[in-house]
C-alpha cells in the first residue's frame, strides 16, 4: 500500500537512491574489507617487528652466554699477572661493547682484577671493588658448585645467569645505579681445579641496541609515538625504547620509575603483556593505560632457539593508531565525504530526471486523457447513429407493413373488379342470347326504333366506359410497373447497406412477389376487359345491324325492348361496379406510391446511417491509432527517447469528428422526407424498359444523375 500511494516521481527517485546505496553499501564494503586488510598488514608488521626484536635479542643472548665461557678458559685467568688481566679484560671490553664491567674474584671470592676502563675509553674507578668478598652472592655461590642456567637442547650449558636486576657492582664501579644482567663462569686449570669465578657484568645496550633498531624502523615509517618494549616474566619492564629515552646519542635515559618498577601486565592491565607472558605471539589494538589512547599492539614472547626459556622475556612493540592508521583514516574519511558527495550529486540529478520523466509522462497521460474523451464521444455518437439506423429500421418495417397491406387491399379490390367484369359478361351473354331470340321479333319493334337507338347510344357510351376502365387498368399496369421498379432499387440498396440493409431486403422480396401476383391479376384482368371490349363491340356492331335491318321489324320487337331496358340498367350497374372498384384501386396505388416513397426515403436515411457508420468506425480507428501513438510517446519518454508531434492531424481530426456528428444531428425527419421526395421524383423520369425472355427486364435511366444510375439494375 506504501508503494502504491507513492508517486511516480517518488518512485523513480527511490530506485534511484536505492541502487546507489546498494552500489555504495557494497563499495563500503568493498572499501572496510580493505580497510580491514590493510589494518591486518599493519598489525602484521607490528608483530613481525617484535618477532625480529625477540630474534635478535634472542641472538645476542646466545653471544653473551657463550663468551664469558670462552673469555673463563683465557690462560690469562690462571696466571698471577693482573695487569695483563685487566689488559685482557679491557680488550674484551673494548671489542664486544656490551659488558660495563668484567670481574676476576678467586676460588675464595676476594676480588682479583677488573676492566680499568669502559668501552668508549672511560676510565673506571675499581678502588670500589678492591679487598671486597664476594662469597655470598648468589652468581659466585652458583659458579663454584656450578649450578649452571641451562638449555642442553638448544645447546645451551655451562654458564650461570642472572635476570636483569640492578647492578649492584657495576653501581659501585660507576657510582650510580646500574641495570644489567651477570654471566659468570668458573675458571678452571689444568688440573680441574677450580681457581677462581669470571663474571661478566652486561649493560641492558645489548637488548636496547636491538630494540633501538626496531624503534629507528617505527620513526623512518613515520610513526613518532613508536616504543619497542621488553618485559620479563613478571610482566616488569626491563627495557624502553621510545621518545622519552631515545636520544641522538646510542645511550639511553632510563627511567628509574619504570625500570623493574613498571608492571604492564598487572598494573597497566596490558592484554599485549598478558598475551605474550602466556607465550603468544600477535597483534591488537587496545588503549595505553597511561597515556589513554589507542596504540596497535605487536608482540612476542623470546622463545628462540638460543634463548632460556626459563627468563621468560617478551618484545613489545607499539605506535598510536591514529599514526600508523592516518592514511586508512585519511581514505576512510575521503571514502565516506566522496561517497556522500556523490549521493548528494546523484540524488539531486536522479530527483531531475524523475521530475522532468514525470512531468513528461503526466503529459502525455493528460493528453491521452483527453483522446480517450474524444474516443467516449465518438462512441457516444456512434451510439446516436445506431440508434438513429434502429429507428430508420422500424421505420422501414413499419412502412414496409403499410404497403403489403396496401398491396392485398389492391389484390382484394382487383378481385372485386374481376368478379364484377365477370358478372357483367354474363349478363351480356345473356342480353346476347336475348338478342338472338329477339330477332324473329324484330319487326315488331319498329315502332320502337327510337328506343333502340336510344339503347344504341347508350351502348356506345358503355363501349366509351369501357375503354375509360381499359385506360385506367393501363394506368395502373404502370403504377405496379413502378413498384416493381422501386422493389429492384430497393433491393440494389439493400445489398448495398450490408447488414443493415437485410430488412429492406425482406421488403423488397415481398414487394417483388406482390407485384408480380398483381402483374399476374392486372393481365388476366385486362385480358377480360379486352374480350368483354371486343365483344361489347361485336353486340354493337350486331345491335346497329339489328338496327338498320330492323326499321321494318319495329312493331315486332316492341316486346323485345322492354326486356332490353332491364338488361341495360343491369348491365350499367355492372359497369357502375367496375368505376367503384377502379377508383379504389387508384386510390390503393396512391397510398402504395406514398409508401414507396416513405420506403425510399427510409432506404436514403438507412444509406446515410450506413456511410456515417462507415465515418464513425474510421475516426474510431483513427482514435485508437492516436492512444496508440500516444502510449508509444509515453513509453518513449519512459526510455528517454524522442516523441512525435501530431497537434495537426489531431485537429484535423477532431475538425473532421465535429462535423460527421453535426450533420448527423442537423438531419432532421422533414428534411429525410423531402429528399427522399426528390430522389423519387428523380426516379419518376421517362425510363427505357427492355424485356427479355431470358432475364429480368432492364432498365436504363435517360438522365445523367450519377445516384440514379449507381440504383439501375
Amino acid at each position: 500500500m506504501f508503494w502504491r500511494a507513492l508517486s511516480l516521481r517518488s518512485k523513480l527517485l527511490f530506485l534511484t537512491l536505492a541502487g546507489l546505496m546498494l552500489l555504495g553499501i557494497f563499495s563500503y564494503l568493498q572499501v572496510m574489507r580493505s580497510f580491514r586488510v590493510r589494518e591486518s598488514m599493519a598489525k602484521n608488521d607490528f608483530r613481525s617487528k617484535a618477532v625480529m626484536a625477540s630474534q635478535a635479542i634472542g641472538a645476542a643472548f646466545h653471544e653473551r652466554y657463550m663468551d664469558v665461557q670462552a673469555f673463563a678458559n683465557h690462560s690469562v685467568f690462571q696466571g698471577q699477572n693482573k695487569e695483563a688481566i685487566v689488559q685482557t679484560l679491557n680488550n674484551y671490553v673494548e671489542s664486544y661493547k656490551a659488558y660495563d664491567a668484567l670481574v676476576l674474584v678467586d676460588a675464595d671470592g676476594k676480588f682479583v682484577a677488573s676492566n680499568s676502563k669502559t668501552f668508549d675509553g672511560k676510565p673506571v674507578d675499581s678502588k670500589n671493588l678492591e679487598g671486597r668478598t664476594f662469597t655470598d652472592t648468589p652468581w659466585f655461590q652458583r659458579a663454584v658448585r656450578k649450578e649452571y642456567l641451562e638449555d642442553k637442547a638448544k645447546g645451551l650449558t655451562g654458564s650461570v645467569v642472572e635476570d636483569v636486576q640492578i647492578d649492584s657492582m657495576t653501581s659501585a664501579l660507576f657510582a650510580g645505579t646500574q641495570y644489567g644482567m651477570s654471566f659468570s663462569r668458573s675458571v678452571v686449570n689444568s688440573e680441574g681445579r677450580i681457581t677462581g669465578v669470571l663474571t661478566a657484568r652486561v649493560s641492558l645496550r645489548f637488548v636496547e641496541s636491538e630494540l633501538r633498531g626496531v624503534y629507528d624502523a617505527l620513526q623512518s615509517s613515520g610513526y613518532s609515538t613508536g616504543e619497542s618494549l621488553l618485559i620479563n616474566r613478571d610482566g616488569l619492564l626491563l627495557a624502553e625504547v621510545s621518545t622519552e629515552t631515545a636520544t641522538e646519542r646510542s645511550e639511553l635515559k632510563r627511567n628509574p620509575d619504570k625500570i623493574l618498577r613498571w608492571n604492564l601486565a598487572t598494573q597497566q592491565g596490558q592484554q599485549a603483556a598478558s598475551e605474550a607472558l602466556a607465550g603468544r605471539s600477535g597483534s591488537l589494538v587496545e588503549p595505553d593505560r597511561i597515556d589513554r589512547f589507542e596504540r596497535i599492539w605487536g608482540y612476542n614472547a623470546v622463545n628462540e632457539k638460543r634463548f632460556l626459556d626459563q627468563l621468560g622475556w617478551s618484545v613489545i612493540v607499539s605506535a598510536s593508531t591514529d599514526e600508523v592508521f592516518a592514511d586508512l583514516l585519511s581514505q576512510r574519511r575521503l571514502f565516506l565525504s566522496g561517497f556522500f558527495g556523490i549521493a548528494v550529486v546523484f540524488g539531486l540529478f536522479g530527483y531531475g530526471l524523475a521530475r522532468n520523466l514525470a512531468r513528461e509522462i503526466l503529459e502525455q497521460s493528460n493528453k491521452l486523457k483527453d483522446e480517450c474523451s474524444r474516443l467516449i464521444e465518438l462512441g457516444e455518437g456512434l451510439d446516436g447513429v445506431l440508434h438513429k439506423a434502429s429507428h430508420s429500421n422500424s421505420e422501414n418495417n413499419s412502412v414496409a407493413g403499410v404497403a403489403s397491406s396496401t398491396v392485398k387491399s389492391i389484390f382484394a379490390q382487383a378481385g372485386d373488379c374481376g368478379e364484377a367484369l365477370m358478372e357483367t359478361a354474363k349478363r351480356s351473354r345473356d342480353f346476347h342470347d336475348k338478342a338472338l331470340l329477339s330477332e324473329h321479333s324484330v319487326q315488331r319493334v319498329a315502332v320502337e326504333m327510337t328506343l333502340a337507338r336510344t339503347a344504341t347510344e347508350q351502348l356506345s357510351q358503355f363501349e366509351r366506359e369501357l375503354q375509360d376502365a381499359s385506360t385506367r387498368l393501363s394506368t395502373f399496369s404502370d403504377f405496379v410497373f413502378k413498384a416493381q421498379l422501386l422493389g429492384y432499387n430497393a433491393s440494389i440498396e439493400a445489398n448495398r447497406a450490408g447488414v443493415n440493409g437485410r430488412g429492406f431486403a425482406s421488403v423488397a422480396q415481398d414487394m417483388e412477389t406482390l407485384v408480380e401476383n398483381a402483374t399476374e391479376a392486372l393481365r388476366e384482368l385486362a385480358d377480360g376487359l379486352n374480350k368483354s371490349q371486343s365483344r361489347v363491340l361485336d353486340l354493337s356492331s350486331s345491335i346497329r345491324r339489328s338496327v338498320s335491318d330492323g326499321e321494318t321489324l319495329m312493331n315486332e320487337a316492341r316486346l323485345s325492348v322492354s326486356q332490353f331496358q332491364g338488361e341495360f340498367v343491369a348491365i350499367a350497374e355492372s359497369i357502375d361496379t367496375v368505376r367503384s372498384a377502379l377508383v379504389a384501386k387508384e386510390d390503393a396505388l396512391k397510398n402504395v406510391f406514398d409508401s414507396v416513397a416513405q420506403l425510399d426515403g427510409a432506404s436514403s436515411r438507412s444509406q446515410s446511417v450506413y456511410a456515417e457508420l462507415n465515418r464513425g468506425v474510421q475516426e474510431l480507428r483513427e482514435q485508437a491509432e492516436r492512444i496508440e501513438d500516444l502510449i508509444h510517446d509515453m513509453s518513449s519518454s519512459v526510455r528517454g527517447q524522442r516523441t512525435r508531434s501530431r497537434g495537426r492531424r489531431q485537429s484535423q481530426t477532431q475538425s473532421a469528428v465535429a462535423a460527421v456528428f453535426k450533420r448527423s444531428q442537423d438531419l432532421s425527419p422533414d428534411q429525410v422526407r423531402a429528399d427522399a421526395v426528390d430522389r423519387l421524383a428523380q426516379k419518376m423520369r421517362p425510363r427505357l424498359v427492355v424485356k427479355s425472355e431470358d432475364s429480368e427486364p432492364e432498365v436504363t435511366d435517360t438522365s445523367s444523375d450519377d445516384i440514379n444510375s449507381r440504383r439501375v439494375s
